[in-house]
């Protein structure tokens, strides 16, 4: 018998029945669950995430603004970045329901959904923002629940991650979301991408907390 047949990789995908060459990955989760590791690794695969990505966390602002502010512009930016490229991503932690409300706006949507946990959540939260733990870990096991919901009903391919398990198994992981995404990626561009996988990067602590001034470190 072979044992890697019981091995928990951490990676489980939903609905993944077809590969169109042209597909939008959108990355979700409750925030500080590792959405920006997916993100990264995206980016670093050669895949656009959007034109006002923040390097730091690899959210792209123009897009975000026309999801959340300027609904207006949303089918605008969106048909945008489909005449540019056949392949992007976009990442937006707590978007989930936004997002399945313009799912159709979308071009051969597919969810990248990030499951960390809850403790880890708040305890990040206590740290960068000073925020009681009490608290972040009774919001992060809410916010976890209505992730769970949507990604189970969600009519769209979904690929669901422990983050945990993607930073002890990064290859693996890398892999997994170069298939899913459709990177077409070679080996010297996987193993580039894997050196910039790591829990905690120091670019995302200085970036991502309120707790100090920028100019502390």
């Amino acid at each position: 018998m072979d044992l890697n047949q019981l091995e928990n990789d951490g990676v489980v995908i939903c609905g993944d029945d077809n590969n169109p060459i042209k597909r939008t990955t959108l990355i979700i989760g409750v925030p500080r669950s590792g959405t920006t590791m997916p993100a990264t690794a995206l980016y670093h695969l050669g895949i656009f995430m959007g034109d006002g990505v923040r390097k730091d966390v690899f959210e792209d602002t123009r897009l975000a603004a026309a999801l959340e502010k300027q609904k207006e512009k949303l089918s605008d930016v969106i048909d945008d970045y489909n005449h540019r490229f056949d392949v992007w991503g976009f990442k937006r932690p707590l978007a989930w329901n936004l997002l399945e409300k313009n799912i159709d706006k979308f071009r051969n949507p597919r969810f990248v959904v990030m499951f960390r946990d809850p403790l880890a959540v708040a305890k990040r939260n206590n740290v960068s923002m000073d925020f009681p733990v009490r608290d972040q870990l009774l919001k992060a096991t809410d916010r976890l629940r209505s992730l769970v919901d949507f990604s189970l009903r969600i009519d769209a391919p979904v690929m669901l991650v422990s983050y945990e398990k993607a930073i002890g198994m990064p290859e693996n992981f890398v892999k997994y979301l170069a298939k899913f995404s459709g990177a077409k990626a070679t080996q010297k561009e996987i193993e580039s991408t894997l050196s910039k996988i790591r829990n905690g990067p120091e670019s995302y602590l200085k970036s991502s907390q309120t707790k100090f001034p920028r100019n502390h470190f």
